[in-house]
């Protein structure tokens, strides 16, 4: 998931300079990133939980599938341009706290299932 946040984060600073006339534009971007970071997630263990281990392939395969569709979502929200926002300021804070979160959670890593290491199947602490 980071492997794919921080790369849009990236892109999207570099790509609001060119944008600025798309007041929504960090709207958009929040709504891009967090389905392609949702979407690695539910992908992964849907297929773990349909056949079991799945091939590096299939994960490999997952993670370009989640970052096709975070940005055909980005691009048909910035064709129709009819996201209602009205805190872009409060999107790109939003966008950040992600990043942070990742950050923080790389250290302290949350004892809850979806942090635990997969091949131990224990939290990694």
């Amino acid at each position: 998931m980071k492997l794919l946040y921080f790369p849009l984060f990236v892109f999207a600073l570099i790509q609001s300079r060119f944008f600025k006339e798309y007041e929504n534009f960090w709207c958009i971007k929040l709504v891009g990133i967090s389905t392609g970071v949702i979407l690695i997630p539910v992908l992964f263990y849907t297929c773990n939980g349909a056949f079991g281990k799945t091939a590096d392939w299939i994960n490999i395969s997952i993670f370009f599938l989640s970052d096709a569709i975070a940005f055909l979502v980005e691009t048909q929200l910035f064709k129709k341009d009819s996201l209602l926002c009205r805190r872009p300021k409060f999107a790109f804070i939003v966008i950040g706290l992600i990043g942070v979160l990742f950050v923080v959670f790389t250290f302290a890593v949350p004892r809850i299932p979806l942090f635990q290491n997969p091949l131990t199947a224990m939290s990694s602490t």
